[in-house]
């Protein structure tokens, strides 16, 4: 998975990109093609990153007084309700990182941006049944591993 650093230049990358061959578009889904410029970015970035890994240079600051303190404006949720909620949060975002880049990618752009069966194949470049497929078996992956972990999730 990007961080938010590199998604952050990925989505800068894409849009000077789509800027620059804006008069090249010739598709009915002006979205659909937007998202298919951005996924080949990432899918880029992650190809390049697995060819040079990175390590950083410096550890993370840990700067204690930078951070200050305030009474809550309004009273919110419970402690272990957030801790639950980061728990499960986590635990989900594990398991999509778990999975190859092309079941994960067409994963994300159904179930969580919402787009049609026949976008996700625009987008990424390939045929519908393909698209169908892949969201099936990240599905499965992503149970599976949630499944083997323990997850019950909001019904256990």
């Amino acid at each position: 998975m990007l961080g938010q650093d590199d998604a952050e230049d990925v989505v800068q990358d894409a849009l000077l990109s789509a800027w620059r061959s804006m008069a090249s578009f010739e598709g009915t889904s002006f979205r659909a093609w937007i998202f298919r410029i951005v996924t080949n970015r990432a899918l880029d970035r992650l190809r390049a990153r697995r060819r040079r890994p990175e390590l950083p240079l410096d550890p993370p600051a840990e700067d204690d007084d930078a951070v200050g303190w305030a009474e809550p404006a309004a009273p919110g949720p419970e402690l272990a309700d957030l801790a639950a909620d980061r728990e499960a949060l986590r635990v989900v975002e594990d398991a999509l990182a778990a999975l190859p880049a092309e079941q994960r990618a067409v994963l994300l752009l159904r179930d969580v941006e919402g787009f049609a069966y026949e976008e996700i194949a625009t987008i990424t470049s390939t045929e519908i049944g393909t698209v169908k497929s892949r969201i099936h078996r990240g599905r499965l992956a992503v149970r599976n591993i949630l499944v083997s972990r323990g997850w019950k999730g909001s019904g256990g």
